[in-house]
């Protein structure tokens, strides 16, 4: 299934519950799942087709508070190597490239998308 997933995205318009399940060639734990906001940002990511946009701009279109889209997959300390909690994490930081200042986002693999 694994890159298949990624591929069939490509040709559907993307919102969250697109997004709540993710998979990820080098997680060992199967499917990830997102919650609510954290699908959001990966689907207002997606929506922007590969350009990098701004931090602000992602989450207004993603509805959440946060400051920047990473502030919603952290992982604190009681949940570190917890799968559950970890491969959050492990999505966005393979999906999402960043740059450090002033804060652009892009979810390269949404370059070719239709939606």
């Amino acid at each position: 299934m694994k890159k298949t997933w990624i591929k069939l995205l490509h040709k559907l318009p993307v919102d969250a519950a697109l997004c709540e399940f993710v998979t990820v060639d080098d997680w060992p734990h199967g499917p990830i799942h997102c919650t609510d906001g954290r699908a959001a940002i990966f689907a207002a990511l997606w929506s922007f087709k590969g350009v990098k946009v701004d931090a602000e701009r992602i989450m207004l279109k993603a509805g959440q508070d946060s400051h920047k889209p990473n502030d919603l997959f952290k992982v604190k300390k009681e949940n570190k190597e917890k799968p559950e909690y970890e491969g959050p994490l492990h999505a966005y930081r393979t999906f999402v490239k960043s740059t450090q200042r002033p804060g652009g986002y892009w979810r390269p693999c949404a370059a070719g998308a239709l939606a």
